[in-house]
């Protein structure tokens, strides 16, 4: 989905990595908006509010942890690295 960081510059990234972010969030809003016309008399305003808070932040996560890898950043820290931090 993204380029490596080192091909790309920041305003590219920025730009690779806003669209992701409107696909997930495209994906989780319009099944979500049908989802609440069908049943917002059934459940109720505040469950479905709470349930799309959760699916959202739970795609937002996944996106966030899986950026390294997407990125093409390479691990700071292997199970045999022996490098220090400052």
């Amino acid at each position: 989905m993204l380029n490596k960081a080192s091909s790309i510059n920041a305003l590219e990234e920025m730009y690779h990595l806003s669209k992701a972010m409107s696909l997930i969030a495209l994906v989780a809003i319009v099944p979500g908006y049908w989802f609440t016309v069908f049943f917002i008399d059934r459940i109720g305003r505040f469950i479905i509010q709470l349930g799309g808070f959760l699916l959202m932040s739970i795609f937002m996560a996944i996106l966030g942890f899986k950026y390294g890898d997407r990125s093409g950043e390479k691990k700071a820290c292997g199970p045999d690295s022996n490098e220090d931090f400052l």
